[in-house]
């Protein structure tokens, strides 16, 4: 075996090493925060409610900064046109934002749809790529991990808005829980 060969051979092996280190990484944070939402439940979709409102006056700032910065190469009209939807936009995410922090309850209720939509679809697309991954070690966590996404997305939905604080936090516990043991689990395997 030549050394360009054992090169490329080892940076690869290096680079699904790191890989794999980060998927086991992010899988023991998802763990841990699944663990503290169940255990904390309202403190959880509090949280989850004040970092979603300030993201969104961030994000809000900085699109208006954007809009006053807006240069295009085009007539002036268009360019006139593109300020006024990129601020208009830019305003509604800040307002949103701002809301968000004035009442988060309302937002929990609003977070909640979001959340739903987001587990059912992210739980379907899991449960498809299990399938995909069947001979991996690791594919029946995938599997289980999407079913308990759909449930939990499924439940959320139907309970809308009849829910409280705590079911938000305990039901996103349980989907950060089963994210994390499959990202623990799952080797791939190596093809040398």
């Amino acid at each position: 075996m030549n050394s360009l060969r054992i090169l490329q051979l080892s940076s690869k092996v290096g680079v699904s090493l790191q890989a794999n280190r980060w998927r086991m990484y992010g899988g023991g944070a998802l763990l841990i925060a699944g663990i503290f939402s169940i255990f904390m439940p309202i403190m959880a979709a509090l949280s989850t409610m004040w970092i979603f409102g300030w993201l969104l006056v961030i994000c809000g700032l900085l699109e208006i900064t954007y809009a006053f910065h807006l240069r295009f190469p085009c007539d002036k009209r268009l360019r006139h046109s593109a300020f006024l939807w990129l601020f208009v936009s830019a305003n509604i995410t800040l307002l949103g934002g701002v809301m968000i922090l004035i009442f988060p309850s309302s937002g929990i209720a609003v977070l909640s749809l979001l959340i739903a939509g987001v587990l059912l679809l992210s739980g379907a697309g899991r449960l498809l790529v299990g399938l995909y991954w069947k001979p991996y070690n690791g594919w029946r966590w995938m599997i289980w991990d999407g079913l308990i996404s759909l449930i939990i997305g499924g439940s959320m939905l139907l309970s809308w808005p009849d829910y409280s604080l705590a079911y938000v936090g305990i039901l996103t516990g349980l989907a950060f829980i089963s994210s994390g043991i499959w990202r623990i689990t799952y080797r791939p395997k190596q093809h040398v």
